[in-house]
């Protein structure tokens, strides 16, 4: 199934028509539906709700995934995306093999990703998962998250479920943060092999 792609027809959510878009990335061509108006998606927040649990549309926009896709050892490894939004990263690892489980808080995100999914030729398993909770989404190889820590308080929950999912005895044998966040993630104290 991979390297074929098929026409869908564009989802509407949040009361937007997706629209596609044509990426390269590494030499390699993708597909990716999003939503055209991210200044409508950020007008239709319920002030309420956004002070109970500041839940913004970050999904809505494509993340770069490029220097995951120079990574060439994925193949049949284990890669769980926190907050995968469009799913672009999720889409990329999966097409070099990877088994995929891309998970975000929002089911726009995911409704979109399985568009998203369908578009490259790729297969992943999606899961509704909000990452600040003990919930058990499993044992990976590999974790990847892009611009998913906005508050420092976002990084303990990070680093837990962390502990809980990367599998210290996998491919890369260690726990390494890639981020900016590094040094927070570091502050946080025994950090079960999190380097």
């Amino acid at each position: 199934m991979a390297g074929r792609t098929r026409t869908l027809e564009p989802p509407v959510i949040a009361g937007q028509t997706a629209e596609l878009a044509n990426l390269s990335i590494a030499g390699e061509k993708f597909r990716l539906c999003r939503l055209p108006d991210m200044d409508r998606l950020l007008d239709q927040i319920d002030p309420a709700e956004f002070a109970r649990d500041e839940r913004m549309p970050y999904w809505a926009e494509p993340w770069l995934a490029g220097l995951i896709a120079k990574r060439a050892d994925l193949g049949g490894r284990a890669l769980l995306e926190l907050g995968c939004g469009l799913g672009l990263p999720s889409i990329v690892t999966a097409r070099k093999g990877a088994r995929v489980t891309a998970s975000d808080y929002f089911p726009e995100a995911l409704a979109l990703l399985e568009v998203n999914t369908a578009l490259n030729g790729v297969r992943l398993r999606t899961r509704l998962f909000d990452w600040r909770t003990e919930q058990d989404i499993g044992q990976y190889d590999f974790v990847v998250a892009a611009d998913v820590l906005y508050e420092a308080w976002q990084v303990a929950a990070v680093v837990d479920l962390l502990r809980r999912t990367v599998s210290a005895e996998g491919p890369g044998g260690r726990r390494r943060p890639r981020s900016g966040h590094r040094e927070r993630i570091r502050q946080q104290g025994n950090l079960g092999g999190l380097t």
